[in-house]
């Protein structure tokens, strides 16, 4: 089942960005920049502060949390990475889809894009707008789960941990959404 999570979601949805989080980029990040973004960009205290302007889609699966997919405006540091984007006001930012690494492949990240696609174009009153997200290098699988969807690759941010040290990069991918 997918839902809008409310503000008494914060806690358990923070838990399940942590642990999903963890799951994906344990493996390759250095465990104090893992921690460092744990703590500071998926604490409880984050999560709920983006909830004053993001749009979370919950995935439950037996009453429990598996998964979520946030949404907001787009980010207007786009385009000083993407020579020629212009993101508008109305431009909309997938900023995380997070599903528990035992629940992938189910159908439940699909399910989420899904939604939220459909809520964002539904939304729209305007002609076109513009979809954002980016993603790690090396998170294959997710890239290839975008572009089903439509989006493209755009440019390269890169990514630094807390020192000032190059730790890789983020690939900006975006769909445009005609609206009819």
């Amino acid at each position: 089942m997918i839902r809008h999570a409310r503000l008494e979601d914060c806690d358990m949805l923070a838990e399940l960005a942590r642990q999903t989080y963890a799951d994906a980029y344990a493996a390759e990040m250095a465990s104090e920049h893992l921690q460092h973004n744990l703590v500071t960009h998926l604490s409880n205290q984050s999560i709920a502060e983006m909830f004053r302007d993001d749009i979370f889609l919950l995935a439950m699966h037996d009453e429990t949390a598996v998964g979520f997919l946030q949404y907001g405006v787009a980010n207007k540091n786009f385009e000083a990475l993407v020579e020629g984007l212009q993101v508008e006001l109305h431009d909309i930012e997938i900023r995380r889809v997070y599903v528990l690494s035992s629940m992938q492949n189910m159908g439940l990240g699909e399910a989420l894009m899904c939604t939220a696609l459909t809520a964002i174009t539904d939304a729209c009153t305007l002609k076109s707008l513009q979809v954002l997200l980016n993603v790690w290098e090396t998170n294959y699988g997710a890239q290839k789960f975008y572009q089903r969807y439509g989006f493209e690759k755009i440019g390269v941010r890169p990514e630094y941990n807390p020192n000032g040290d190059k730790t890789g990069n983020d690939y900006i991918f975006k769909l445009d959404a005609a609206i009819s």
